[in-house]
């Protein structure tokens, strides 16, 4: 009799830990277009916590975890194995409130392009009277 007491009051007491699954808090988000930071994922354009598109799929980190759903007003559901793409993200938070029409922004996240060759005219050295140094010269 004791040991079934004990288990019950075990399994009360792991039941009464449960990891929440599910987030059910509203974000805002003011604007939805997506903007791609990476190939294979793109940010929220306006959210007010950081939220991803990966893999047909919107992806929310709240209280240190990932959350998944088809749209982008949830509901969410607890995502422990999400794609590489969002694992990359180390710096969610970096991608709140992100602006699509920043341009900064977009520039700094462009893949990086070979530069063209240039080639340079030579340059002429200024003209000077006779005797004068192209640039003063320190007295001692």
């Amino acid at each position: 009799m004791t040991t079934r007491i004990a288990a019950l009051l075990l399994a009360t007491a792991i039941g009464g830990c449960a990891v929440q699954h599910r987030y059910t808090g509203q974000v805002t988000v003011r604007d939805s277009s997506l903007v791609a930071i990476e190939p294979d994922i793109k940010v929220v354009a306006d959210a007010e916590e950081p939220m991803f598109f990966a893999n047909s799929s919107y992806y929310l980190f709240h209280d240190g975890a990932w959350h998944k759903s088809a749209g982008v007003n949830g509901p969410w559901q607890l995502d422990r194995k999400p794609p590489g793409a969002v694992l990359r993200m180390t710096q969610p938070y970096a991608y709140t409130r992100f602006k699509a029409s920043s341009t900064s922004d977009r520039v700094a996240l462009a893949p990086v392009s070979e530069p063209a060759s240039v080639t340079a005219a030579p340059v002429e050295p200024p003209t000077t009277e006779v005797g004068m140094a192209p640039f003063p010269v320190a007295q001692r």
